[in-house]
């Protein structure tokens, strides 16, 4: 289930190293701030939570906290944290509304110089990331078909967690192409192509899913006995946070691979593709600055272009991996890890094709040899 803000509150009430004046006040302010700003739940929960992870880092009450030497205590302990960058980015960008409105101040020279961006050494780095043949080796590794289907689709829509989790049955429209995925995020709602998660997809609905007739049911539900038994619960943050890090520890990747770690490495793929505006679209950006986060990781290719310009180097086309297999039999799109069409059961590898003429042979050997054997001539002979 997603958290709701009420449970957001009973946690921080339950926090037993915060005191009850802090609880009152961060209440207070999350209601002031939700209310005058219009927020939307998951921020609200957002601030509770940073809020809450704030005030057990700091030594006073926030009634008693004032003035420049509280400020660089408790930034320094927040840049000294052994929590992700982001993180500490959301911690600083939340002090400093925080600091504001208890101190009714809202220029505070005390808070002047606090950095809430990320420094420019600790921004995305292109190794990092996940690329094609990555994402090929998980899903090929998965035995689950709503994992696979889960994984694809992470890929495919660049979707954020919360994004991709509140996805319905009727999110996914299948059309010509293959598919469209619908996701509402905290920028809105908007539709993204899924080329190479519509085979995954389709086969999932088709095959397993416990309410596929249900346009309002979860699309991505919990699965039991060991993958055997799919509940109509909704998949949770936690389930999703497993699949995808347990599959890239099974398959011996060491990037990071946490759900959010899957949306950069795709816009950093599309990045090479797509224009600014055209990623804005497909990632539900409103900041132009998001887009260029990715850009700035082309260094590389932009080298290599102007090296094709000159001369130096071949012009290569590059196509996804990922794209679905098109049955040479049926034209029917299949999974790109598909041995066999889901029609028709034709071969789609050329070594699957050579294995099933192998076994045929085999089979043709053996029956020519049983065929010549006296007790199966005489068997047969009787028969007749």
């Amino acid at each position: 289930m997603t958290w709701t803000t009420k449970q957001a509150i009973d946690c921080l009430d339950e926090e037993e190293s915060i005191s009850k004046d802090d609880k009152e006040l961060i209440k207070k302010f999350v209601h002031e701030r939700k209310a005058i700003s219009n927020l939307r739940e998951n921020t609200v929960i957002k601030i509770i939570c940073l809020l809450k992870m704030m005030t057990k880092m700091q030594a006073k009450p926030w009634k008693k906290f004032k003035g420049r030497a509280d400020v660089v205590a408790l930034t320094t302990k927040i840049n000294e944290s052994k929590i992700s960058i982001k993180t500490r980015e959301n911690l600083r960008q939340t002090f400093k509304q925080f600091y504001k409105w208890l101190i009714k101040n809202p220029h505070p020279l005390e808070i002047e110089d606090v950095r809430t961006k990320m420094e420019h050494q600790d921004r995305k780095l292109p190794e990092n990331m996940l690329v094609e043949s990555d994402v090929l080796r998980m899903v090929d590794s998965e035995q689950n078909l709503r994992n696979k289907a889960i994984l694809m689709t992470l890929w495919s829509s660049g979707a954020r967690a919360a994004e991709l989790l509140g996805m319905k049955v009727g999110s996914v429209i299948f059309d010509e192409y293959g598919a469209r995925v619908m996701l509402s995020g905290k920028t809105g709602d908007r539709y993204v192509r899924v080329v190479e998660a519509a085979p995954y997809l389709k086969e999932y609905l088709l095959k397993v899913h416990p309410d596929k007739d249900n346009i309002a049911a979860p699309l991505w539900v919990m699965i039991f006995n060991q993958g055997k038994s799919y509940s109509k619960i909704p998949l949770t943050y936690p389930g999703l946070k497993r699949i995808t890090e347990r599959t890239a520890a099974r398959c011996g990747i060491q990037k990071p691979t946490h759900p959010h770690a899957w949306r950069a490495s795709r816009a950093t793929f599309l990045a090479k593709f797509l224009t600014s505006s055209q990623l804005k679209v497909v990632f539900g950006w409103t900041r132009t600055a998001m887009c260029d986060t990715y850009i700035s990781m082309l260094n590389q290719d932009v080298d290599t272009e102007l090296l094709r310009i000159n001369g130096k180097v071949e012009e290569k086309k590059e196509e996804s991996i990922l794209k679905p297999v098109i049955c040479p039999k049926c034209k029917i799109e299949n999974r790109v890890d598909s041995l066999y069409c889901s029609q028709c059961s034709f071969p789609l590898t050329d070594e699957t094709l050579k294995k099933e003429y192998v076994e045929r042979e085999k089979r043709d050997r053996f029956m020519d040899w049983l065929m010549k054997q006296p007790k199966v001539k005489k068997m047969l002979s009787e028969w007749e």
